[in-house]
């Protein structure tokens, strides 16, 4: 396949393609991450690696202005800037705060050594977009060696912390897709292969099935960071002291002036910040504080706003016994504890029903 046709495929994935549904999704990912980052607030450009890249096919996702892409892969393609193994990339220590590497893991003998690699070129704010297969046809270039699942991926990337991990297909889609590549193998004629593709890729077929089984996904995506163990973590040093102090609250649960039903009232919400929270606590009518699970996952928030460094890990919530508390109108307010600072945010009011 020429690069030109190669990098089309990528870029504009249709429904005549065998392997449609894998590559619409890497192309919403890549694209939604370009998105975020160019919302983050960040001082631009944005450092993006593209490890393995081949032709880069990506490339032109990522503007001039706003990025400095640099591809590597291990032989001369058109795109690449770079020659290197993945084992043993020629960067400093957080060289780059996006780092890309898309259907790469797979053909490496040594794939620990690659996502070490991986992790120690990213930058502290940064984040790692890595995709590979799970069920997917042998494809001898260069090598094939591995499939992976979802807990190898998490083993794999064990001490960062995930914004998300998504299959890239139900398990419908995925034997859909191997269907397709099977018949890409074998049927010689374009013009038959593009009108099964058609079929076998349509939603009106597959909407029938159920969507939420991905126990047979045929790829995977991760999106991951490295974690804010520490008070300067996440926080971009070009940007002000007061910029990066600023933080906000968001009560998902209770809505406000509705009524509550016993036996217990659920809170849930986020917090956006540039730090972890060390403490989320429920203060109710300035009289009682109950503690709250804080850091959960908010794929949610991150996605809304990238500028938080802990929006993917903002959320907090718990319950509160109502027999506590008599019928009528009390007010909820939320205490976040994050680098020694305690704030709290707006009260809201909720009502008791007796």
């Amino acid at each position: 396949m020429e690069p030109s046709d190669y990098i089309e495929r990528r870029l504009h994935p249709s429904k005549t393609m065998p392997e449609f549904f894998t590559l619409r999704h890497l192309l919403d990912k890549i694209s939604e991450m370009v998105s975020v980052l160019e919302r983050s607030q960040w001082r631009f450009p944005v450092r993006v690696l593209d490890a393995g890249s081949g032709c880069a096919p990506y490339k032109s996702l990522f503007s001039e202005e706003r990025f400095r892409y640099v591809a590597a892969d291990t032989a001369l393609a058109g795109g690449v800037s770079v020659l290197a193994e993945g084992a043993s990339l020629p960067f400093a220590n957080g060289a780059f705060d996006l780092v890309l590497s898309n259907q790469v893991l797979e053909h490496v003998r040594q794939p620990e050594a690659v996502c070490t690699e991986l992790k120690r070129v990213l930058s502290d704010r940064g984040y790692l977009l890595l995709s590979c297969p799970f069920v997917w046809e042998i494809h001898n270039f260069p090598a094939d060696y591995w499939r992976f699942s979802e807990q190898a991926l998490r083993l794999l990337f064990a001490e960062m912390d995930l914004v998300y991990l998504e299959p890239s297909t139900s398990s419908v889609e995925c034997l859909a897709q191997a269907f397709n590549l099977f018949i890409n193998r074998n049927l010689k004629n374009q013009f038959i292969k593009a009108l099964l593709f058609r079929v076998t890729n349509s939603s009106l077929v597959l909407k029938r099935m159920p969507k939420h089984d991905v126990l047979l996904p045929a790829n995977y995506v991760v999106v991951a960071k490295k974690k804010l163990s520490s008070p300067d973590c996440g926080v971009d040093a070009r940007r002000p002291a007061a910029e990066s102090a600023k933080f906000s609250f968001h009560i998902d649960a209770p809505a406000p002036h509705r009524p509550v039903q016993k036996p217990c009232l659920k809170i849930a919400g986020w917090i956006g910040g540039n730090a972890a929270l060390s403490e989320v606590r429920a203060r109710i009518d300035e009289s009682m504080e109950i503690p709250l699970a804080c850091n959960l996952p908010r794929v949610d928030v991150w996605r809304a706003f990238p500028h938080f460094s802990n929006a993917h890990r903002s959320g907090f919530e718990g319950e509160f016994q109502l027999d506590r508390l008599a019928p009528g109108v009390h007010v909820l307010q939320i205490i976040g504890v994050t680098r020694g600072q305690t704030r709290s945010g707006d009260r809201v009011e909720f009502r008791v029903d007796s």
